[in-house]
């Protein structure tokens, strides 16, 4: 494993939520089982979790027939331990080996067991409150059934996204969503089954378990079908690209970074998920005309001559041939053919232009333009971020389908807003967890407890608007910016002054105040650190920081010789972002303060 410092403090905080988990189960939870049925229960878990099938490097198995029969059964304390021992034990079959607890890396296994451990305990709490209401038993079963799905679901897809986040160059939400519609159909389908078991347990006993295993093996193998069909479809894909990669190093990296901008511009526009596969795999064989290229013009160091430039031109032409008789592709050939068209008519090898093209062929030629422009090349450097956007704008209408580059400027604008925002949305997470966790209540939070709230939330929005207004260069830094700023610390002080006796926003008031304190001093903007940015992954190198690239992007500026109170600003690389201590004080403020407030 990686020594990686986000990693271990990741599987650190998942290995101590479960054993809060279990440590609350076993102090508020009876274990009402014999010894024999829970060992029954495990080795039936055990043997589902065992009939793993691997898509995409997702792993999903019939085991959720047993989770949510052993929740409904026998409660939160042994469905945790069931569920997470049959996750623990079960045997793999990977590359004809057998893989089990005693030769997998136990940090593995039991980050397995964990997570799904976390997710069988809340999902039990849940079902656990709703069977407390007063409904018939039809509907509250029906209806608990329904909660421990989602709840199972949501919690441990999550738990899941943000470990590939950290292993990966996927956002949470990228990596959530990818897989969740290939999982959520498994969990769907034999949700119902582990309804039924339940039933058949209670009437029959251990037979009538015996009983059910039938159709879970059968949905296991109708399962395997469909994957399988996957995996040889995208392995044959895979055998194309490794052909190409053979002759162009390039191309591999280029063709995943298009995949990943093809999807994101296709998510915008609504695709189903069966057209963005088709974009994706576009986008892995659209250069695959390459291979048609002699080495000596695909490999040349310096600039190619005009007849060297022709044949590198005739690629997606001989792409084309290749891949128009390949069955199941069908849609696609057009997209390999086309990825070099220009919109004003200019580009090859056709010269079509306009709407003579799907929008889908503009949507590939620009996403492999972008990463084209995001490569060192022999004739100049990588461009970064902005003057990416440049060349986008000046070329729209031009190069570029104007609707194609609204919708990838748009894309930027909402991965720009929503990532800090989800880390204090994950601290709202984790504050409701630890509240529960501690026999707290949520109907205790009681923001109208809150004195002058509007100073707060004026303050908030004079962030806000300056942050927006500066960033789409309505006004530029200077006095416009100071006097808001000056008026937001005023706010902020009387806010905490009010507020100063609960903790938890004494403490966020304090985080906010250093923020703001920072940003004043600095002529309104918060410092920050190039090495920072470039740590985290926001900026390839220390050269391609400039202090105009930061400006851009709202009220910032880099970290210099004249940067008063540079320690405040944001100098504290974590994960994927560059925080403050300002920031550490809010999020730590926004945990405590739930958690007070649910014990209060």
């Amino acid at each position: 494993m990686k020594k990686d410092w986000k990693l271990y403090f990741y599987l650190a905080i998942v290995y101590s939520l479960f054993a809060l988990c279990l440590w609350y189960a076993f102090n508020n939870y009876p274990f009402d089982i014999s010894i024999s049925t829970f060992l029954l229960f495990v080795l039936f878990s055990t043997v589902t979790e065992s009939l793993l099938i691997t898509y995409k490097k997702i792993g999903y198995s019939p085991g959720f027939v047993i989770t949510i029969a052993s929740i409904i059964l026998f409660g939160p304390l042994p469905a945790v331990l069931i569920v997470s021992m049959g996750m623990m034990f079960r045997l793999l079959k990977q590359q004809n080996k057998i893989k089990h607890i005693l030769n997998i890396p136990f940090y593995k296994t039991l980050f397995n067991g964990s997570v799904i451990g976390i997710a069988t305990f809340t999902a039990a709490v849940t079902y656990q409150y709703i069977s407390l209401l007063n409904l018939d038993t039809f509907t509250k079963t029906t209806l608990g059934a329904i909660a421990i799905v989602v709840v199972f679901s949501l919690v441990n897809y999550l738990l899941i996204a943000i470990l590939i986040s950290i292993i990966s160059n996927m956002t949470i939400w990228d990596a959530f969503k990818s897989n969740l519609g290939f999982l959520l159909i498994g969990v769907f389908f034999t949700a119902p089954i582990g309804v039924l078991l339940v039933y058949m347990y209670n009437h029959f006993n251990v037979g009538g378990i015996l009983i059910i295993l039938l159709p879970v093996l059968f949905v296991r193998y109708t399962y395997n079908l469909y994957v399988e069909s996957k995996n040889k479809y995208h392995e044959m894909v895979k055998v194309l690209m490794n052909a190409l990669e053979m002759r162009d190093k390039y191309t591999e990296g280029h063709c995943r970074n298009v995949a990943k901008i093809v999807k994101k511009i296709a998510e915008e526009l609504k695709y189903s998920d069966r057209k963005i596969e088709e974009l994706e795999l576009a986008a892995y064989l659209h250069d695959i005309g390459k291979i048609g290229v002699p080495d000596n013009i695909l490999n040349k160091p310096g600039k190619l001559t005009e007849e060297e430039y022709k044949i590198i031109q005739q690629h997606p032409v001989i792409g084309y041939d290749i891949v128009k008789d390949i069955y199941g592709i069908e849609k696609i050939v057009d997209l390999v053919r086309y990825h070099h068209e220009r919109y004003d008519g200019t580009g090859y090898p056709d010269g079509k232009k306009g709407d003579e093209l799907d929008l889908d062929v503009y949507i590939l030629q620009l996403a492999d333009s972008i990463d084209a422009m995001f490569t060192d090349r022999v004739y100049r450097k990588a461009l970064n971020e902005e003057e990416i956007k440049e060349e986008l704008i000046n070329n729209k209408g031009k190069q570029f389908h104007p609707k194609v580059v609204d919708l990838y400027l748009k894309i930027l604008e909402k991965e720009k807003k929503g990532e800090i925002g989800m880390l204090f949305i994950i601290a709202v997470i984790l504050g409701l967890i630890i509240g529960f966790l501690l026999k707290g209540d949520l109907k205790k939070i009681d923001v109208g407890k809150l004195k002058y709230p509007y100073l707060a939330i004026g303050a908030f929005a004079i962030e806000i608007v300056l942050f927006t207004l500066v960033r789409k260069g309505v006004i530029e830094r200077g006095i416009l910016t100071f006097i808001p700023y000056l008026f937001q610390y005023f706010l902020l002080l009387l806010f905490i002054f009010y507020n100063r006796k609960n903790f938890g926003l004494l403490t966020l008031g304090f985080g906010m105040f250093l923020n703001a304190l920072v940003i004043f001093l600095n002529g309104g903007a918060m410092p920050v650190s190039p090495e920072g940015l470039v740590k985290v992954g926001i900026a390839p190198s220390l050269e391609a920081v400039t202090e105009e690239l930061i400006a851009a992007e709202g009220l910032y500026t880099l970290i210099n010789s004249q940067t008063l109170l540079p320690f405040l600003g944001d100098v504290i690389p974590f994960w994927r972002y560059v925080l403050s201590i300002g920031d550490v004080f809010i999020i730590i403020g926004i945990m405590v303060y739930i958690v007070t407030e649910m014990k209060s």
